[in-house]
């Protein structure tokens, strides 16, 4: 063997040797990348619980129950200035005047219970001769006890 081969087979066997190292480093940098993937879904998966936390927390919170009590009051508030204008419309010389009640008003009935005679007393439901006569009649249609269909699914003779 001359030198020329000699150093032919040190040169294949530092390639071969180069080879299995870039072999290894490129496992290596997958597991490392694996392991970065696998901490970023980790990270993640902790953020969300983190933000689930969070809410529940805010949600037992008073301030929330403040803020829910608030908006269910400004809602009903509300409701009742739309229903209140819907009326006036309808019956423009309906006084609502009595639906509204001032501080002391409401300080005198504030312990008061309302009984369920109050809401449905069938006393206070009976219409005198003179609201009676304001009252439509309701409307009624007759209708045969049976219909004739064609084929077409529509009514005979309508």
């Amino acid at each position: 063997m001359d030198d020329a081969q000699l150093s032919w087979l040190k040169a294949e066997d530092e390639t071969s040797s180069l080879r299995e190292k870039v072999k290894l480093s490129e496992s290596e940098l997958t597991k490392a990348e694996a392991r970065v993937l696998g901490e970023k879904e980790v990270g993640k998966a902790r953020a969300e619980a983190v933000r689930v936390e969070a809410v529940q927390a805010f949600r037992a919170s008073k301030k929330f129950c403040n803020i829910k009590a608030n908006f269910a009051s400004l809602s009903y508030l509300q409701g009742g200035i739309y229903l209140k204008e819907k009326i006036q419309k309808k019956f423009f010389d309906l006084n609502l005047d009595l639906l509204e009640s001032d501080d002391e008003e409401a300080e005198g009935v504030k312990d008061w219970e309302i009984q369920m005679e109050d809401i449905f007393c069938p006393m206070c439901d009976d219409l005198a001769a003179e609201d009676a006569v304001l009252v439509p009649p309701p409307a009624v249609t007759d209708l045969p006890d049976q219909a004739v269909v064609g084929e077409s699914g529509a009514l005979n003779g309508a």
